[in-house]
């Protein structure tokens, strides 16, 4: 184990310390870490998704932590879909993902409390007590964050939304269908009518 898997390792350890008492082996955190660390960083949602899969019905909850805190080390860039793959995956754990991706990113805190509800809005209430908890100075943002979720919720039709700003000034939100995170994000570049091709 080289000195980056070891201080992930160590990482997973240490969460697990503050989030749960089903712990996993050291050998079995190390094995998730060493699997995430070997993946591409677009395939850490599927990667969340399949080691949960392969869990032991009461390692499900430790599992999804395990493998979001690992895939969030290797890359923080996949904080929303290693989130909502590993809520999908294990929903029953939810409420301590939510305090795990709160610990590691509190300056996303609103970015984790969309994610959390757009991917399991019968968690709401339970997720704004974890996040008021995490971050009580934020409990009016959390209260506006939340609304609008379930706001673009019932606008789409029970679909989940997910939006992203381009350089050009625009806002493009495309509705996904419920179930797991996407494995693939394909891209496309527009065309900006301002600008010369």
């Amino acid at each position: 184990m080289n000195l980056k898997n070891f201080v992930c390792t160590a990482a997973i350890v240490a969460a697990f310390a503050v989030t749960t008492t089903a712990a996993l082996s050291p050998a079995r955190l190390s094995e998730i870490n060493q699997q995430v660390s070997a993946a591409k960083t677009p395939e850490a949602p599927a990667l969340v998704t399949k080691l949960v899969a392969g869990a032991a019905k009461e390692d499900k909850e430790a599992t999804a932590l395990a493998a979001f805190i690992a895939t969030f080390h290797k890359s923080p860039a996949t904080l929303t879909t290693s989130l909502t793959a590993a809520i999908h995956a294990a929903p029953t754990a939810t409420e301590k993902l939510v305090e795990v991706a709160l610990s590691l990113a509190p300056e996303s805190a609103l970015t984790v409390v969309r994610t959390a509800v757009d991917a399991n809005p019968e968690q709401t209430a339970a997720i704004r007590a974890v996040a008021g908890k995490a971050e009580p100075s934020k409990v009016a943002m959390f209260d506006r964050e939340i609304a609008s979720a379930s706001a673009t919720r019932r606008a789409v039709g029970g679909r989940s939304a997910v939006g992203a700003a381009f350089g050009g000034g625009t806002v493009d939100v495309t509705p996904l269908p419920e179930g797991p995170a996407p494995t693939q994000v394909y891209a496309q570049p527009g065309s900006d009518p301002r600008r010369a091709p």
